[in-house]
C-alpha cells in the first residue's frame, strides 16, 4: 500500500493526462459555426470548462477502475 502523498501525486498526474487528453480530442468539435459572433471570451470559457468537465469524469473512472482491480 502506497503513502497518501504517493496516492495524492497520482490523482493529480491522472488528472493532469486527462485534461490534457480532453483539450486535445475537443479540438475535433467546430464550436465557431454554434457560437454567436463576437463571443470569443464565452466560447473559451465553454472550451475550458467542457475540456476539465471531461477530464474530471475521465479520470475518476480511471481511479475508481485502478481501485476496484486493486493495482495500488
Amino acid at each position: 500500500m502506497m503513502d497518501y502523498r504517493t496516492l495524492f501525486y497520482m490523482k493529480v498526474l491522472i488528472q493532469i493526462i486527462c485534461f490534457i487528453g480532453a483539450f486535445y480530442s475537443l479540438q475535433a468539435f467546430n464550436f465557431e459555426k454554434s457560437i454567436k459572433q463576437g463571443k470569443v471570451f464565452q466560447s473559451q470559457l465553454l472550451y475550458i470548462m467542457l475540456s476539465s468537465g471531461l477530464a474530471y469524469l475521465v479520470s475518476q473512472f480511471i481511479i475508481s477502475m485502478i481501485y476496484q482491480l486493486s493495482i495500488w
